[in-house]
């Protein structure tokens, strides 16, 4: 198989600047919307929040210590993520509309899906103390895991969604994919067993005799990443070539056009997100191939409704990011009520992670997507 993943300059030097990233601040841009809750956390013995009775405390249980917070504290919560595409834009609305129904202040911390970026935000939010509580969308991935440790050490309250730090990346959609030291991983399809069933779909369904395969993936640092790439070649799908994005049009436009001017034989393109699987349609339509190459991705989202709509997406595996993130924020809230919670939940609207809800030309008309 001869993959060559190209990604910029700057990713090549990230690990350089991540040395300098504890030593130095920096802040990303971030908005709050806020109102204090009015209610009491409750205190019920649960198998991750138990608390100690009257005037006790509320303890948090996450994997290697306990969190303890004196009765009745609120999660003050930091959420960390990327923008410029719609997902965001939703699970951002989305986790912002749950904090705001429980009374909760949420602040969210845009990093523009650069790792670096977060890496440094994370640190600023660490060092600051002013959260107590944190709902992460890794995109450093396992160069957050330290920073995730931290915070715990440093009793703070981390739900993960959709990428998860340290070495929970490649694992199962289940208990194994939470990160000691968090309450939970919120997200399974953003699992490596989501991408394998999607993977396996993909291979089901492509109608080329001899398929030449071209993928357009995500930054290199997101777990999602690898887990695309694991999951078809778990599938026995080679890949001719791979590129890398910021989920953006503009770059799936311009590194898919790159791409099938290296490799003109490319029939069939696989995309792990929606937006640059427009820009990958584009680049097809431009080199005058529509209906050449068969496209195949994983979003689910109204742009990828319509390309099928149009007959120029075969497939699409959906996310969820209003479900996702709003349960990030539910997880917090149980956690510090004392109720019961879970180390994984999948987050799904519609299917499950072993059996999804593939959206084709057969079924478009049934799914309504989140985004």
């Amino acid at each position: 198989m001869n993959r060559l993943f190209r990604v910029t300059g700057a990713c090549a030097v990230l690990l350089l600047v991540v040395l300098a990233v504890a030593a130095c601040g920096g802040g990303g841009s971030s908005s709050s919307s806020s109102e204090e809750s009015t209610s009491a956390a409750t205190e019920t013995e649960t198998s991750t929040s138990e608390g100690s009775g009257e005037g006790g405390e509320i303890e948090i249980n996450v994997g290697p210590q306990t969190l303890k917070y004196p009765a009745g504290t609120k999660p003050k919560i930091a959420m960390f993520a990327g923008s410029g595409v719609v997902y965001q834009e939703v699970a951002r609305k989305a986790a912002e509309e749950q904090a705001k129904e429980y009374g909760y202040e949420l602040t969210y911390y845009d990093s523009k899906f650069e790792a670096t970026t977060q890496l440094q935000q994370l640190q600023n939010a660490l060092s600051g103390g002013e959260y107590n509580a944190w709902v992460l969308e890794a995109d450093a991935g396992k160069l957050a895991c330290s920073t995730v440790k931290q915070a715990a050490e440093k009793n703070i309250a981390i739900v993960q969604i959709v990428n998860f730090t340290c070495e929970q990346a490649n694992k199962p959609a289940n208990e194994e994919s939470w990160t000691p030291g968090t309450i939970a991983s919120v997200g399974a399809a953003t699992t490596l067993t989501y991408y394998e069933s999607f993977a396996k779909q993909v291979k089901e369904m492509i109608k080329t005799p001899n398929p030449v395969v071209g993928v357009v993936n995500g930054p290199p640092t997101i777990p999602t990443t690898e887990e695309l790439q694991t999951a078809l070649e778990k599938a026995g799908i080679e890949v001719e070539d791979e590129v890398a994005t910021a989920y953006l049009i503009p770059e799936g436009l311009k590194e898919t056009q790159t791409m099938l001017q290296a490799h003109p034989d490319i029939n069939v393109i696989i995309s792990v997100a929606d937006d640059p699987t427009v820009g990958a349609v584009r680049a097809i339509e431009a080199a005058g191939k529509t209906g050449e190459i068969e496209v195949f991705d994983l979003g689910g989202s109204k742009a990828a409704v319509k390309l099928i709509e149009e007959g120029k997406l075969v497939m699409t595996a959906p996310y969820f990011p209003a479900t996702t993130a709003a349960e990030g924020v539910t997880v917090l809230h149980k956690a510090f009520e004392g109720e019961p919670t879970e180390r994984f939940y999948d987050g799904f609207a519609v299917g499950t992670v072993e059996k999804p809800f593939f959206v084709t030309k057969a079924n478009v008309h049934e799914y309504e997507p989140e985004y």
